[in-house]
């Protein structure tokens, strides 16, 4: 997949119903504040394009759990089309189990909508309980079928990537996901603390054996269904971010607007972009790390030789041409390899 033509765009709704509790973001549950916020996106989105219309390729909405912003969704969607140049390749939005049914899911696919990232984490009731989820495993597996039934042909489910103590919960979970058959599997790690290379290498091994292509460090995908979203951020494309804490990307500036949403409304209704920090990217360290950890791989030359001949002898990497590539060892050490690269 080449580099697209057009922009990313990623919008925040950082609300939800009940914050779960592993839940580390700013998180908030007031109806007339999603109101607020909302229309605030929509004039973020007016003050970022009163120069530039920018063409937009992929787009993604993300949370929190969105689609409880369903009502609002119309107007901003709306909006969207006035204020930006809608080419639309995928469009996802994140959905948590048991917060649509049929007539919402109907509303997502109506809007334009053709990519669903649904948020199951875990198929095991009790393990569901401790994260403090509110729906069980059958709930989750209807909000499944109803995707499927309104239409959806690329749903993503993103699965909690835990500790190795909760493999046998792992195994039987991912066992019962590749049943239902979506088109991508995401592996999110819930507990940044947690050991879990077992988890980890053994959904590598089950999920490729079952045809998915493990095509960076946290992504299966069936064939021809990888993320557009997750590829056009490895390669750094531009990107439009509105909403608390989202990236705006132009070539090597990024910016990143403010977490809170008290902060991010008062730059707005000043008429002032939200951004917290503007930095300068690093374009060759964020292309080491991102071909550390996908499908893109790296330049041997940016390898001490010394260093990528250990790598090669160890299993982390393999060649192909000037370029070496991660095997499913080199993905789960890619943090460790590019830091002592780096240093």
């Amino acid at each position: 997949m080449s580099p697209s033509h057009g922009h990313i765009l990623f919008i925040n709704i950082p609300f939800c119903a009940k914050r779960c509790h592993f839940c580390r973001y700013e998180i908030y549950d007031s109806v007339e504040l999603l109101k607020d916020y909302i229309n605030g996106l929509i004039d973020e989105m007016r003050l970022r394009t009163r120069v530039h219309r920018p063409k937009i390729s992929v787009g993604y909405i993300g949370g929190g759990s969105p689609t409880l912003a369903l009502p609002f969704l119309d107007d901003l969607i709306t909006e969207m089309k006035d204020w930006l140049d809608l080419a639309l390749e995928e469009f996802t939005i994140e959905a948590m189990p048991g917060t649509f049914g049929i007539p919402e899911a109907d509303h997502l696919r109506r809007l334009g909508i053709d990519r669903i990232s649904l948020g199951i984490l875990s198929l095991n009731d009790q393990y569901l309980e401790e994260l403090g989820r509110q729906y069980n495993s059958e709930q989750a597996v209807i909000s499944y079928h109803i995707l499927r039934e309104v239409g959806f042909k690329n749903i993503d489910v993103v699965l909690a990537l835990d500790d190795d103590r909760k493999l046998d919960l792992w195994q039987e979970t991912i066992e019962l996901v590749v049943a239902l058959s979506p088109e991508h599997i995401t592996l999110w790690q819930i507990n940044p603390y947690s050991e879990f290379k077992e988890c980890y290498l053994w959904a590598d091994e089950y999920l490729t054996a079952k045809g998915y292509d493990h095509y960076e460090y946290s992504s299966f995908a069936r064939s021809g269904f990888r993320s557009r979203f997750q590829i056009q951020r490895l390669l750094l494309n531009r990107q439009l971010g509105l909403g608390t804490g989202a990236e705006t990307i132009l070539g090597d500036i990024r910016e990143t607007n403010y977490d809170r949403i008290e902060e991010y409304l008062d730059a707005i209704n000043s008429e002032e972009l939200p951004v917290k920090r503007r930095e300068r990217i690093d374009i060759d360290q964020f292309r080491l790390i991102s071909g550390l950890k996908s499908y893109l791989g790296v330049k041997k030359s940016l390898f001490p030789k010394s260093a990528l001949k250990r790598y090669l002898d160890e299993g982390l990497f393999f060649e192909d041409g000037d370029m070496v590539f991660p095997t499913k060892i080199g993905y789960l050490l890619a943090d460790a390899v590019y830091n002592q690269i780096k240093g």
